[in-house]
């Protein structure tokens, strides 16, 4: 495992970490200073960690299980636990008024509906102006968009599967 400090990564370690390690979405376009607030958004240590090796595209390949393996309608999900307070709690995602607790640290089975209401949970981030002499005077009025757990999917989402989910929550 190497550590390497955020500001001295390289704009494709910092992408493999905010992929790999945060379960984060990065477009191929992202800036570094985005990517940057997106990490540091999520990630409180001054530094990343990185696999040693080229080990880490071979784990990805076999997370997918077979579709047959999970209950028709469900997804298999995996959200890892964060450094904030509270981020070993299970969460709690809620639809239509109906709210499941979604434990961490363990892959689980959960409604294709709740996956994607816990995906697409997001927390704006507000960057801090400041003077040139240094000041705070204010917050940027364009926040960062940041995921606000680190979920990842393990079996198959098709669009048939979506719009299932789509449907019956509309109903």
């Amino acid at each position: 495992m190497r550590k390497i400090p955020i500001q001295d990564a390289s704009d494709a370690e910092l992408a493999e970490f905010a992929r790999n390690t945060l379960g984060l979405n990065v477009p191929g376009n992202i800036t570094r200073a985005k990517l940057v607030s997106n990490i540091e958004a999520c990630w409180s240590q001054p530094h990343i960690a990185l696999e040693d090796g080229e080990a880490a595209p071979a784990a990805v390949e076999s997370v997918a299980p077979p579709v047959e393996d999970v209950t028709p309608g469900h997804v298999k999900v995996f959200v890892n636990s964060t450094e904030e307070a509270g981020g070993s709690d299970p969460i709690p995602v809620g639809v239509n008024g109906k709210v499941m607790l979604v434990p961490r640290d363990a892959e689980v089975e959960i409604p294709v509906k709740y996956y994607l209401v816990l995906r697409n949970a997001n927390a704006a981030k507000y960057k801090v102006l400041k003077n040139e002499r240094g000041d705070e005077i204010g917050l940027d009025p364009n926040p960062t968009m940041v995921p606000l757990y680190p979920v990842q999917l393990r079996s198959a989402l098709t669009d048939e599967m979506i719009e299932e989910a789509a449907q019956d929550k509309a109903a």
